[in-house]
C-alpha cells in the first residue's frame, strides 16, 4: 500500500535548500556539500574521529537534525576516486527498535515536513517505511538487516 504525503507543502525553505547543497553536521559544526571528493570530507572533518570502513565509505559519531546523537556514514560513488552521493544516519546501540525508530521519524519528520510516500513493508513494528523526495535528494526511512535489524535514514543525490 502507497500513500502521497503532502510533506512538500509542509516544508520550511531553509530546510529544502540546505538538504540539496549537502547536510549540516551541529557537533562537529560542518557543512558537507554534495559531490565532494574523500579527501575534501578528511580534510572537513580533521578535527573529528572520521573512520573509513572501506574504500569509498567513512563513519562519523555526531549531532544532527536538531541535537540528535547518532552514526553517520559517507557513501561515495564511485568507490575509489568518487563523489559524495549517499548518507547513512543511525542510532548506535539502540535497545528498543520501536523507540528508536518513532525517535528518528520524528527528528527527520521535524526538518522536512510529513513524508511523501508511506508504504506498508512488514505485519511487526515498523509496518511502514517513509520516503521524502526534494528536488533531487531522495530520504529514506526504513529498518536494514546488518547483523540485526537496524533503523536507518538513507538520504540520497540522484
Amino acid at each position: 500500500m502507497l500513500h502521497a504525503g503532502v510533506g512538500q507543502f509542509q516544508r520550511q525553505a531553509s530546510s529544502v535548500m540546505n538538504i540539496t547543497r549537502g547536510f549540516q553536521i551541529e557537533q562537529p559544526n560542518v557543512f558537507i556539500p554534495w559531490g565532494i571528493s574523500e579527501q575534501r570530507l578528511r580534510a572537513l572533518l580533521a578535527s573529528s574521529n572520521l573512520r573509513q570502513i572501506t574504500k569509498g565509505h567513512y563513519s562519523i559519531s555526531c549531532l544532527s537534525l536538531g541535537d540528535l546523537a547518532h552514526e553517520l556514514d559517507f557513501h561515495f560513488k564511485p568507490r575509489l576516486n568518487g563523489e559524495l552521493s549517499e548518507l547513512e544516519i543511525y542510532l548506535r546501540n539502540a535497545r528498543n527498535p520501536s523507540s528508536s525508530f518513532k525517535r528518528l521519524q520524528k527528528h527527520v519528520e521535524s526538518f522536512f515536513g510529513a513524508p511523501d510516500e508511506t508504504k506498508h513493508v512488514r505485519r511487526v513494528f515498523p509496518e511502514y517505511s517513509y520516503t521524502w523526495k526534494i528536488k533531487g535528494i531522495t530520504i529514506e526511512h526504513h529498518v536494514i538487516n546488518r547483523i540485526s535489524e537496524i533503523d536507518c535514514i538513507r538520504i540520497k543525490k540522484s
